[in-house]
């Protein structure tokens, strides 16, 4: 046939031959048609693969961000943790400067050393809720950072002062005079006889009668005496301008004249003079005006037992 194609089929039986005549155009066509029918099929092949491996990562890039999620907010718990611990050192730097003689660094300034709100970013491809965690941590990170810088100064300032005076710090109230509880702090309150309103002096510490009442720094004694109104009184001259005074005594174990030492036994706590029950009417003077004593005693008992040890 011309212009096609004889195909010749041959059985194994040795019956006739068979021949099949297919024009050019037929056999064209059905090649392209093959070529299509492959080629859509390969197309479809391959873009159901395509699709299977872009569903595979998304899943592993969801289970990713959930999973990094999971460990902002973990972290994000930690350092609201290590946000506590750093304002237990911010106490104690404040009962440290005291100790040292330096002014307190104030609250506006340990603000100003802290840095301001993070900023949103609007281009973010992050969900709202996940870009609000991120922002939270990274705000917190970034303040607890500046503060630990500040912290890390101001201790070392602390450092070289107590290290250049050693004689003021031992002279320095520091200490908690006894064990108790705050019954009464420095300030205006309501008297307990009169119910009028004046100024209390001092820092009253409740316990038993007898609890041992010992000296919060070097000094010496300069008054043992009774008086109406605190009774059993002891005055210790520390120099450096201060003086305490302990009131309400039951007993006392010092003379006056006697040189004392800081955490020595120097009476026992007592209802004596003008008083409604056992405890220690405690006063810290500086440069003859009366200061909140609670700024002379150390927040920490670690601290108190490590200055104890030196």
């Amino acid at each position: 046939m011309k212009g096609g194609f004889t195909l010749w089929f041959l059985p194994h039986d040795r019956t006739p031959p068979k021949v099949l005549h297919v024009s050019a155009k037929a056999f064209w066509t059905a090649v392209a048609l093959a070529a299509v029918l492959l080629g859509a099929f390969v197309f479809h092949t391959v873009g159901y693969y395509r699709k299977s491996v872009q569903e595979e990562e998304l899943r592993k890039l969801r289970a990713e961000r959930d999973e990094l999620l999971d460990r902002v907010a973990s972290m994000g718990r930690k350092l609201n943790d290590l946000d506590a611990h750093m304002r237990e050192l911010m106490a104690q730097d404040k009962a440290l400067r005291v100790l040292a003689g330096l002014p307190d660094l104030g609250d506006d300034l340990r603000a100003a050393g802290t840095g301001g709100p993070a900023v949103r970013d609007s281009g973010s491809f992050l969900s709202p809720d996940a870009l609000a965690t991120l922002e939270d941590v990274g705000g917190l990170l970034d303040r607890l950072l500046r503060q630990a810088e500040l912290e890390r100064e101001s201790f070392e300032t602390i450092r070289r002062r107590l290290e250049a005076d050693k004689n003021l710090r031992d002279h320095t109230p520091s200490i908690k005079p006894c064990a108790g509880y705050y019954s009464s702090g420095f300030g205006m309150r309501k008297d307990p006889f009169t119910g009028r309103r004046v100024m209390h002096y001092g820092l009253d510490i409740a316990n038993r009668p007898g609890t041992p009442i010992y000296a919060t720094a070097d000094g010496k004694v300069i008054a043992n005496f009774y008086t109406r109104g605190l009774g059993r009184v002891i005055i210790i001259d520390h120099g450096y301008g201060y003086r305490t005074v302990y009131g309400h005594l039951r007993r006392t174990f010092v003379r006056r004249g006697q040189k004392v030492k800081r955490w020595q036994k120097i009476a026992e706590m007592g209802n004596s003079g003008r008083s409604t029950g056992p405890h220690l009417h405690y006063e810290v003077w500086h440069n003859g005006r009366p200061v909140n004593p609670i700024n002379y005693i150390f927040t920490e008992d670690r601290a108190l037992l490590a200055y104890r040890g030196r």
